[in-house]
């Protein structure tokens, strides 16, 4: 009988080990959609975040359009999709799109996004803009 139960469980342990996927999130799925009209304040040297939804499988992206005082702040490194969670073979999900900034003096500015087509010829869907307030 424990010759058995070892077997079952050495079979058990060899196909749940094959078949088990561990996969990370990234850190950035964790960060919360950027509320519009909700002004963001920092203090100088800190850095933030500004979060959007967006869905690239129906044709427009978001992208910066103007950082209204490239003193007070500057965009630090690219931005990062980050992926909704569904099956890897499904079509048309969203996800976000985050971008980082640091913010370099006091003083207050404001960041645009656009949501602009892929496809030339069409025109831009929305814009969106974020008072910046930076405190010394």
């Amino acid at each position: 009988m424990l010759k058995i139960f070892m077997v079952i469980a050495a079979l058990l342990i060899v196909f749940s080990c094959g078949s088990t996927q561990v996969i990370e999130s990234p850190v950035g799925d964790v960060l919360p959609v950027t509320p519009e009209g909700v002004p963001i304040q920092i203090k100088v040297g800190d850095t933030f975040n500004i979060v959007l939804e967006v869905n690239p499988t129906a044709g427009y992206s978001w992208q910066i359009d103007s950082i209204g005082d490239l003193q007070l702040v500057k965009q630090n490194g690219s931005s990062q999709y980050i992926r909704d969670d569904a099956p890897r073979d499904m079509t048309g999900v969203g996800g976000k799109e985050a971008w980082t900034f640091v913010a370099l003096s006091g003083g207050s500015t404001i960041i645009t996004f656009r949501y602009v087509p892929e496809e030339s010829g069409r025109e831009r869907d929305r814009t969106i803009e974020f008072l910046i307030e930076i405190r010394e």
